[in-house]
Parts: C-alpha cells; sequence; structure tokens
C-alpha cells in the first residue's frame, strides 16, 4: 500500500526537492514564479545552506536560503510573497501548502510540467523509509523548538510579575527575536513583528533588536 504523502512545505522535504542540483530546473521554474522574472534572466542560482540534509534531530533549524544572480549583475534575495489569483506562483505555493492531498497534487502536476517532475519526486521521498525517518524527526524537532521558544516567553512574562514587569515583557522580546533570526527574517521584518506583538513604537522596537539580536 503506498504511504501517505509527506508535505513538501515541511523545510527538510522543500530542500530535498529544491535545493538538489539535479533539481535546478524545477527550482528556476519555481524562482521565475516567485519573482516574475523571465528565467533567461538568470546568469546563476546560488543555494546558501551548510545544513541543506540535516541527518539528526539536534542540527540547528533553518531554511533554504537562495540568490539569484542576473545578467544585469542584479543579486536578488528572494522572499516569497502570498497570492491567490490563480497565477503560476499560486499553484506553487498550493503544491507547498498541500498535506499529501494527491487529488490536489495531481491537478497541479496536469497544470505545469515542472510542478508534475516536483510531484513525482516528492511521492519517490514519499516512499523512502529513511526519508520518513527524517521528515518525522525534523518535524518533532521543529515542535519541540518552538513549544521552547513559547515556553521561554511564557516564562519571561511569568518572572515579570515576581521580579518586574519590565524585565520579564524583556525576556519575552529576547526569546521572540531569536526565534524571529532562526527563520532567517531580515531585520526589517523583525523589527515589524516586534511592534505587532508587543505593541511598540517603531524606535523601542529597534532598540530591542539592536540589544538582543546575534
Amino acid at each position: 500500500m503506498a504511504k501517505k504523502i509527506l508535505s513538501a512545505k515541511s523545510d527538510f522535504i522543500f530542500k530535498l526537492i529544491f535545493g538538489d542540483d539535479r533539481n535546478v530546473d524545477i527550482l528556476a521554474e519555481f524562482l521565475s514564479a516567485v519573482l516574475d522574472i523571465p528565467k533567461e534572466e538568470y546568469e546563476s542560482i546560488t543555494i546558501i545552506d551548510p545544513n541543506l540534509r540535516m541527518e539528526f534531530e539536534e542540527d540547528k533549524l533553518g531554511i533554504l536560503d537562495v540568490k539569484i544572480h542576473t545578467k544585469s549583475k542584479t543579486v536578488i534575495d528572494i522572499e516569497i510573497p502570498d497570492v491567490d489569483d490563480g497565477s503560476s506562483l499560486w499553484k506553487w505555493l498550493q503544491f507547498l501548502r498541500t498535506d499529501g492531498e494527491e487529488d490536489v497534487l495531481s491537478m497541479l502536476a496536469e497544470e505545469d510540467k515542472a510542478i508534475k517532475k516536483a510531484v513525482g519526486i516528492l511521492k519517490e521521498l514519499s516512499e523512502d523509509e529513511r526519508t520518513r525517518l527524517l521528515y518525522e524527526q525534523r518535524e518533532k524537532a521543529m515542535r519541540d523548538y518552538r513549544n521552547g521558544i513559547e515556553g521561554s516567553y511564557r516564562e519571561g512574562r511569568r518572572d515579570g510579575r515576581e521580579e518586574g514587569i519590565e524585565q520579564g515583557i524583556e525576556q519575552g522580546i529576547e526569546a521572540f527575536i531569536q526565534l524571529c533570526e532562526e527563520e532567517q527574517f531580515l531585520e526589517e521584518k523583525i523589527i515589524l513583528k516586534i511592534q505587532e506583538k508587543f505593541h511598540l513604537d517603531e524606535i523601542k522596537a529597534m532598540g530591542y533588536y539592536q540589544q538582543f539580536k546575534r
């Protein structure tokens, strides 16, 4: 019996599909959809990630870091936007968001040749016992890590009631910044998230970021 298809939104599976040199063609198609730049304009695609295939639960958590060098000598860091208009990018995002629903994957594969190849690779990975084991370890590590960060935040708030509200809030902000850095968010995005989560103005948020960034 065929095994349940793994989720491509897992950073581990995403990297196995798009971080493999043998699949640079589908990476180019995916990035073309993200950037809305014809792939013919790419001079080179560089994947910057020393831990593409993390083998152990305790390995540092991270995401795929991709840079595009164009023929006009522009270097572009990739940040995936959110869309919902049936475009090529929308189809790729559906591929990444689906949680193993074969009917959705089949529909997307019929509509796009590059996605069809990605779906084929995803199905092969899903049948591999070692890949499934590493996937499950990775998902557990992510859950444990996030629970630990949330615990640090709650502990900071609790300590704040006992030792001073300001100190407790600062502990929570420090833990939150660490989480954002692990997710490799840009500085501007981290500062904005600090403002939203802790109801701070931009100056205070920037001050906390400068104080606690690594």
